[in-house]
């Protein structure tokens, strides 16, 4: 995306966004936790629930970027490898 097409998103479209990533990675981490309460079922799928969590952290992570007064900073401060990287570079390519 470039500057001068995000400059054209309201605001209330970015923080409606980072309300609904947010929302969809607390109800995604739920669902992981409701499966986690089987061992059965948490054995058989540990790969498939590691990608659960990866998705809960990842749409959390974008949230707090979007909802961030000064998004250099929030990406920066991203714990997650492989986003704050694509982050980075996106944001760089902007500048």
């Amino acid at each position: 995306m470039s500057a001068a097409h995000s400059a054209t998103i309201p605001s209330g479209v970015i923080a409606a966004t980072a309300d609904t990533l947010e929302t969809m990675s607390r109800e995604i981490e739920q669902l992981g936790g409701d499966l986690c309460s089987s061992p059965a079922l948490a054995e058989q799928f540990l790969d498939q629930l590691q990608a659960i969590d990866r998705f809960s952290q990842t749409l959390s992570q974008l949230a707090h970027v979007l909802r961030a007064p000064e998004p250099g900073a929030a990406i920066n401060a991203v714990c997650m490898d492989e986003l704050r990287a694509q982050l980075q570079r996106a944001h760089g390519a902007d500048a």
